[in-house]
C-alpha cells in the first residue's frame, strides 16, 4: 500500500490512528511529507485573474 492509499485509508476511517500503522507505513507517510515540503518551495500558485502589479524601475544611477 502506497503513502497516499495509506493517507486515504485514514481519512475514510475515522477510528484509524497513527499507532494502528506499521512502521514501514509511517516511513512512507513521513518521506511523502518531505517531498511535498521540498515541493512547496518550487511551486508558486498565483491567480491567473487576478492584476499584477507593474515592477518598478530602479532610478538611473549616475557614476
Amino acid at each position: 500500500m502506497s503513502a497516499v492509499e495509506t493517507l486515504e485509508k485514514l481519512a475514510i476511517d475515522v477510528n484509524a490512528t497513527w499507532e494502528d500503522l506499521t512502521e514501514k507505513q509511517r516511513q512512507e507517510i513521513e518521506m511523502l511529507k518531505a517531498s511535498a515540503k521540498v515541493m512547496n518551495l518550487f511551486m508558486t500558485v498565483t491567480d491567473p485573474d487576478s492584476p499584477e502589479e507593474e515592477p518598478v524601475d530602479a532610478p538611473d544611477k549616475e557614476s
